[in-house]
């Protein structure tokens, strides 16, 4: 059974404008040491299960951040704008075997990172903050 952080990256793999900007660099976890820029690397933040009358039963909330690397803040907003456009999906859809209600922007911030060795200020990283309404397993 493929997590739903391995699913989503499964998807974001076959969009085209997405992989055109950072190849096959899309990671779940941690990033290899060494890696080449840019690349997205993908962090669970939290899931809410969604219980009670309101609320359909069998449904997750979760909070997923990607972390996008790159040497000039142009690429890392290429980046995120085709995240968005790969993510911000009007209606139901299939991401691997889990079914998708909603994936909406929740937060995005910018930072600069320093280089390994302290130097300058070259690497710029922007963090984006998606929420996601999913079955709470996945489907068949």
């Amino acid at each position: 059974m493929a997590s739903f952080r391995a699913s989503l990256r499964t998807y974001l793999q076959t969009k085209t404008a997405l992989t055109a900007l950072v190849s096959t660099r899309i990671y779940t976890g941690t990033v290899p040491q060494g890696a080449t820029y840019p690349h997205i690397m993908i962090t669970d933040i939290s899931i809410f299960v969604r219980q009670g009358i309101a609320s359909e039963d069998g449904q997750d909330e979760e909070r997923i951040q990607f972390d996008i690397y790159g040497e000039t803040y142009l690429s890392v907003d290429d980046i995120q704008k085709q995240l968005r456009v790969a993510l911000n999906v009007k209606g139901q859809f299939k991401m691997g075997n889990y079914q998708v209600y909603s994936g909406n922007l929740e937060n995005k911030t910018e930072f600069d990172e320093k280089d390994p060795d302290g130097t300058e200020n070259t690497t710029k990283r922007l963090i984006v903050d998606y929420m996601f309404v999913r079955d709470i397993a996945e489907t068949v």
